[in-house]
């Protein structure tokens, strides 16, 4: 129960924060994106949350913040520690796509596809996405997969060591 009501209150006030940036952003970003060319004159989509591509993105990216909230929350349940969870969430984040430098061809692709940042990020894009590794939804869903298991460890062992 414990462990429930701490998730909820982590998915309220990220989510919170996240809308508030988001639309924050949007609002201060959509007179800089068309003063410097990007209006549908140009075939950019509409800056507008009625536009599908702009509403994936912007729900999306709340999304992925509350993805990345819960995995760094499953993660900090599993190692009590709070540097190992932090060292861990972002070595996960930022390291596994650095990695990419060191691999060529098939590995450097196979590690960026499923990466959880670049994963949970491809929900932003708005454009050319037939070029992607993975699609929108599918990024979000792979860590989604990633948040879900680390909670669930983190739900178990929460259980046995902390009952």
């Amino acid at each position: 129960m414990v462990f429930a009501a701490k998730a909820g209150v982590l998915i309220a006030l990220v989510a919170g924060a996240g809308a508030v940036g988001v639309l924050g952003a949007l609002a201060a970003g959509r007179p800089l994106l068309i003063g410097n060319g990007f209006t549908t004159a140009n075939g950019y989509w509409p800056l507008s949350l009625g536009t599908e591509p702009i509403l994936r993105a912007a729900g999306g990216t709340v999304l992925y913040y509350l993805l990345i909230a819960l995995l760094s929350y499953g993660v900090g349940v599993i190692v009590r520690h709070t540097a190992a969870a932090l060292s861990a969430v972002l070595t996960a984040l930022f390291v596994l796509p650095m990695l990419t430098s060191l691999f060529t061809g098939k590995y450097a692709e196979w590690i960026l596809k499923y990466s959880p940042m670049t994963a949970g990020l491809s929900i932003q894009a708005t454009e050319r996405l037939e070029t992607m590794l993975l699609q929108p939804w599918e990024g979000l869903g792979l860590l989604a997969a990633y948040a879900g298991a680390a909670l669930l460890t983190g739900a178990v062992l929460f259980a046995v060591r902390d009952a």
